[in-house]
């Protein structure tokens, strides 16, 4: 399992395409109360499909920074 953590942009989004496109399993949290299912999620995906499986979490800006 392939775990990230960043903001919510077109990089991220290209990441989870470009897994996608490569036959991999890929899935964006946004919200950290489902962080915990995501993860239990990623690691049953990786065991079932045998193959990487992303898990990009992503923060978004507070509006004072």
């Amino acid at each position: 399992m392939l775990a990230a953590v960043g903001p919510d942009d077109p990089s991220g989004r290209r990441s989870l395409e470009l897994m996608r496109a490569y036959g991999c399993s890929a899935h964006r949290v946004g919200d950290p109360d489902t962080l915990r299912s995501a993860v239990t999620w990623a690691r049953k995906e990786a065991v079932t499909t045998a193959r990487p499986v992303l898990l990009l979490a992503t923060a978004q800006s507070s509006p004072e920074a």
